[in-house]
């Protein structure tokens, strides 16, 4: 396999990677299995450089990957601001829970007396 064929494979994983619903129920799985792929790959790419005793990469490969790594960029920061909404919905939740238990009925008088202010 090319080295050309390779960077294009990490090209497409990290393509899928993006496409992946955050609102899918399975995404972890699916992203932890694009990773692994993608893991794979870079470790195929990294021993076809030692192989070939290459210094650096052809302009073309080098391009396309960066165009990876803008990638993985742009889901690290997706994936940050979804941890920061969630971690706002959290601590609303939380803020709710709190005003619920101030307020609850556990703190009422367990008895009472009836006053009837007509006598």
């Amino acid at each position: 396999m090319s080295i050309h064929d390779l960077v294009n494979q990490l090209y497409q994983q990290t393509e899928q990677m993006l496409r992946v619903s955050l609102e899918n129920d399975e995404f972890i799985e699916q992203l932890e299995s694009l990773q692994l792929k993608r893991s794979e790959i870079r470790n195929q790419i990294d021993l076809y450089k030692e192989i070939n005793h290459m210094n650096g990469w052809p302009n073309e490969v080098e391009s396309v990957l960066r165009e990876c790594m803008k990638m993985e960029l742009r889901l690290s920061k997706e994936l940050q601001l979804q941890k920061e909404q969630l971690l706002v919905q959290i601590n609303k939740v939380g803020a709710a829970k709190k005003a619920r238990q101030v307020y609850n009925a556990d703190n009422s008088l367990e008895y009472g007396a009836f006053i009837d202010s007509s006598k």
